[in-house]
């Protein structure tokens, strides 16, 4: 397998889960129908979105 490949060029991280964290990912991402890490991503990305409104917001 070639070290070119879209997934040997992401970053990887290690992300410890409080308590029940785990599940309800799981949970989310199961209703969603999409891997804990798709999940994962889309939850990023829209407190991304959400806090760059924000920003909009205030900054007009």
């Amino acid at each position: 397998m070639s070290t070119d490949t879209k997934e040997a060029k992401m970053d990887k991280f290690i992300i410890r889960f409080d308590g029940n964290q785990r599940e309800a990912i799981k949970s989310r991402a199961e209703k969603n129908r999409r891997s804990m890490n798709a999940e994962l991503l889309a939850l990023i990305d829209a407190g991304i979105s959400v806090t760059d409104a924000a920003a909009d917001t205030r900054a007009a």
